[in-house]
């Protein structure tokens, strides 16, 4: 079958078997008896050496990304075809990791330890660089594609949990860690030691940068744009800082634009938490790349660039799209974007037999890599219908029915005279009055044994069959819209119940399915939702009492 020539009768069979090591990796080993050079091993599956805590994906190459688990190794891979590109020691116990957001210059002049390496066939991520922050506080920045150390920070004594680079025209590095600090570095100048930003009573946890501001008392001068910070922290505080000076911004920032949200605390993610959380349940959060603002050409005209936000002010949201969170129970769940309602809609996945610890969008929105922690663990999901350029999913709306004025009876009486033989105030069997056109929806069973002739409330459950941005129905109080998913491959699609529609009780009756409605204006009255068996055929009976 392989191409070898069958063995003899007296010839023994080659051994073959896959074992599993303590490194987490697998192994295909094939051992020829009268070989004396020994068994033949090809790794078919690289694993990590301890806990996974961190993974980042390329600003710009959807297909490549970094992990780093508490061992003193950093892994690049090719997220297309699943496959490790190359691994290396780094000398930190990694917590954090992240790439740069633009491709950084290297030189003998900043970075003495680098040499000039062929770019041929290598990825797009040339040119940037790769933070990893240390369990035991130093920081490794290695080059992107070689991963070819370029110098080692060490400015605190404990645990940096997240590191962020920020774009130009001045690209920084903000590094938050458990001596409740913020270190920022100067990457265009060899990561020089800018500034410390300290005022948190806790564990610095998550933090962001913000898109450029132009601020005309800012410390960088009027026609230099500046960029603030964006931290949580263990005791469930949201500061911001000026990275140039490390002082705390006390101005309201809730015009700001930011570049990244990874901050689990904030308005625009504050509905991600259930009933019941401690603080601590969710790990990591992420903001597809759809729903974030963009970088205004710098050549255009300052007055279009961001503002300083006024104290009283509260714009428009530049961009909407959707947010995935991870969370200790090994879960992974899909949100619309900003995140603002208690009990928000969203979708659930699982695949982790420990806590998901970290969580980020590809480039292109195509993907969502999570990291397991305890398992050691990295999923790979696969969106539909979140990327701006994505097909609609959902088909839309019927359009409406047109309307003419016409003679109704012989023309002894005028009237609205719709599409199908329906006219206001009357209709043919099975059509209705003023009734909204078809959506493309999911589809809804009812529990046999629920009536809507003796005033009992029907029962529902909907059944995700198709796909789309996930909305809240008016007025029934369920999640009944399409809805946008993430399918784990050769998993299938996700199907998820939501609660049945609760009828709404008015002052003139039962507004439900199949129950009586009733309108007073003066003494006319119209009552609806009647029905009688007539041939075996359900039809409504309309009745206008004068």
């Amino acid at each position: 079958m392989d191409g070898r020539p069958p063995a003899g009768p007296d010839d023994p069979l080659p051994l073959e078997f896959v074992m599993g090591t303590n490194r987490c990796d697998v192994w295909e080993v094939e051992y020829k008896h009268g070989v004396q050079s020994g068994p033949e091993v090809s790794v078919q599956v690289y694993g990590h050496l301890a806990d996974l805590y961190a993974v980042a994906t390329h600003p710009t190459d959807p297909d490549v990304f970094a992990s780093a688990a508490e061992a003193d190794r950093v892994f690049l891979w090719n997220a297309a075809d699943c496959n490790l590109i190359r691994t290396s020691p780094t000398g930190v116990v990694g917590r954090s990791i992240a790439f740069s957001a633009e491709p950084v210059p290297s030189s003998a002049k900043y970075f003495p330890g680098w040499s000039p390496t062929s770019m041929k066939n290598q990825p797009v991520s040339a040119g940037h660089h790769i933070a990893v922050g240390g369990k035991s506080g130093s920081i490794a920045v290695i080059d992107g594609v070689t991963l070819q150390p370029l110098a080692m920070l060490k400015d605190v004594q404990s645990a940096v949990d997240d590191v962020k680079f920020c774009g130009g025209p001045r690209q920084m590095l903000a590094a938050g860690s458990h001596d409740l600090v913020v270190d920022v570095y100067d990457v265009d100048r060899g990561y020089v030691h800018l500034s410390r930003c300290q005022g948190h009573q806790a564990t610095i946890t998550h933090l962001d940068w913000s898109l450029p501001l132009y601020s005309p008392n800012g410390a960088g001068g009027a026609d230099k744009p500046q960029r603030l910070l964006q931290t949580n922290c263990a005791s469930y505080e949201i500061l911001h800082w000026d990275p140039v000076t490390g002082r705390q911004v006390l101005v309201n920032q809730r015009d700001t634009q930011w570049e990244s949200f990874t901050c689990v605390l904030g308005f625009s993610v504050m509905g991600v938490w259930p009933d019941g959380s401690d603080g601590t349940d969710i790990n990591a959060v992420d903001r597809a790349k759809c729903g974030q603002s963009v970088v205004r050409d710098p050549k255009v005209p300052r007055a279009s660039l961001g503002r300083w936000p006024a104290p009283d002010s509260c714009a428009e949201l530049d961009g909407a799209g959707f947010l995935v969170t991870a969370d200790d129970f090994g879960k992974v769940k899909l949100f619309n974007y900003p995140c603002v309602f208690n009990d928000a809609p969203y979708r659930e996945y699982k695949g982790h037999a420990s806590h998901a610890m970290c969580i980020r969008f590809t480039a292109d929105d195509a993907r969502v890599l999570t990291a397991g922690g305890h398992d050691r663990a990295m999923l790979q999901f696969k969106t539909v219908g979140v990327r701006a350029g994505d097909e609609p999913p959902v088909k839309p709306c019927a359009p409406v029915p047109k309307r003419t004025w016409g003679p109704i009876d012989g023309g002894k009486a005028y009237g609205w005279i719709e599409d199908k033989g329906t006219v206001n105030g009357t209709r043919t069997r099975g059509e209705g009055v003023g009734r909204p056109p078809p959506v493309a929806m999911p589809s809804m069973k009812y529990v046999p044994g629920s009536s809507p002739l003796h005033g009992e409330e029907r029962r529902a459950t909907w059944e995700d069959t198709s796909v789309g941005p996930t909305r809240q129905v008016s007025g029934a109080g369920a999640v009944a819209g399409p809805s946008v998913t993430l399918t784990p491959p050769a998993m299938g699609r996700s199907q998820s119940t939501a609660r049945p529609a609760t009828a709404a009780t008015g002052s003139s009756g039962t507004i439900g399915p199949g129950y009586s409605q009733k309108h007073s204006r003066g003494e006319a009255s119209f009552e609806r939702g009647r029905y009688a068996d007539v041939d075996d055929e359900a039809e409504e009976i309309i009745e206008d009492e004068f």
